[in-house]
């Protein structure tokens, strides 16, 4: 009888905290979700269009078509551009949710949405682990509410990736280590920064190796070994569909300019967008760039990244997770407007000011969302601006 009440003491709260985080991400969805929709359809577009824009035309393109496909009256600037940039894990996602009878948008959509809430469930349990709940929930409300968070309410592979990434380092701390090899196999094959996972997993398995005693001892290491099967699958399935090994990185090249570098592309750009981050600052209404942004994000990142590094009550996976996203996005040349963007995973960099926030009363702590649950809306406005829209491949 003792022990029936204690498991359900336990559940109890456990319960709680994910169901209240789980509500944070949704209010965050909400508001962005009809702000951007709203706007859209003032501006006489279909939701198909402001949902799948950018990568999403490309993410939905995959999920109906497959790959290779060379989507058909696709804009001029998309010539040498293929589904191949884009990795499976998220487009199948949607191809599932769609076997529900939705729309390609409504099921990109619904995939997105599911995702995100599943994301704010285990980065609540996961930071739960470590910190007090309320560290845990305003991490959830940081990441779910932040300035680019208006990708987790459109069809990006943002809010996948997050799952899959918090789920593995839940795993790996409570050393459950084949479960962790798979949920790192199938981030590895939604985006390729899940090398970042592999070095987590890495060093997880050697500490776990040195303290070994009794057989298994090799069982850590099943992590790491299976954290790359996702990519590598892709790859195996790239070379017998198209004859080529390297047919990711060349459609990357050729299509998207993008090529690996030691970051030297990222001080060059950050250099020249210095004066359009004043000049978004000064005059907000003059200039609809997202590089202006961009080197402001980074710095703060950077900063974010060496606090982390220095929290010891943070286990070593979860700020190995963090650091080593932040520096793999810096050398994988990656479009240089779109890293506020890719930065959104990198969940762990928000740790230290939920933790500054958890000291604070619950005004701050209400301007401080507020504020960046408008700034998340500007931006999601921003994008109508400055790219063009998907208007063939993501027809309801």
């Amino acid at each position: 009888m003792t022990s029936t009440v204690r498991v359900t003491s336990t559940a109890a709260p456990a319960r709680t905290l994910v169901l209240r985080a789980v509500g944070i991400f949704a209010v965050g969805r909400l508001a962005t979700l009809a702000w951007i929709l709203g706007v859209g359809a003032h501006r006489g577009l279909p939701m198909s269009q402001t949902i799948g824009y950018w990568d999403g035309l490309w993410y939905i393109q995959a999920a109906k078509g497959g790959w290779p496909s060379i989507a058909p009256n696709m804009p001029p600037e998309t010539i040498g551009q293929d589904t191949t940039a884009f990795f499976p894990g998220y487009p199948l996602l949607i191809r599932f949710v769609h076997l529900a009878g939705f729309s390609w948008p409504a099921s990109a959509l619904a995939a997105t949405l599911l995702a995100g809430a599943v994301a704010s469930a285990v980065i609540a349990v996961l930071v739960r682990s470590f910190a007090p709940a309320r560290v845990a929930l305003l991490t959830v409300a940081l990441w779910a509410l932040q300035p680019e968070s208006f990708v987790l309410s459109v069809a990006f592979s943002e809010a996948l990736f997050t799952a899959l990434a918090a789920a593995t380092l839940v795993a790996l701390l409570r050393r459950r280590w084949v479960s962790a090899g798979l949920l790192a196999a199938a981030a590895s094959a939604t985006r390729s920064v899940a090398a970042a996972l592999t070095v987590a997993a890495v060093v997880a398995a050697a500490l776990a190796w040195r303290r070994w005693r009794g057989s298994g001892r090799w069982r850590p290491w099943l992590a790491p070994l299976l954290s790359p099967v996702g990519v590598l699958a892709y790859f195996v399935f790239l070379r017998v569909r198209v004859g080529s090994w390297t047919a990711w990185f060349d459609v990357e090249q050729r299509g998207w300019h993008m090529h690996a570098d030691p970051g030297v592309s990222v001080v060059r750009n950050s250099i020249r967008s210095a004066h359009k981050t004043v000049k978004l600052f000064v005059h907000p209404h003059e200039t609809l760039v997202p590089e202006g942004i961009t080197p402001v994000v980074l710095v703060a990142a950077l900063v974010l990244a060496i606090v982390l590094w220095r929290m010891a009550a943070v286990p070593i996976e979860v700020r190995l997770y963090g650091v080593a996203f932040f520096l793999l996005l810096l050398v994988t040349g990656n479009s240089y407007a779109s890293l506020p963007r890719l930065l959104v995973p990198a969940f762990p960099l928000l740790i230290p000011i939920a933790q500054w926030l958890s000291r604070r009363s619950i005004a701050v702590v209400t301007v401080v969302l507020a504020l960046s649950l408008a700034a998340a809306c500007y931006l999601g406005v921003l994008w109508f601006d400055t790219i063009r829209l998907a208007t063939h491949c993501c027809a309801p």
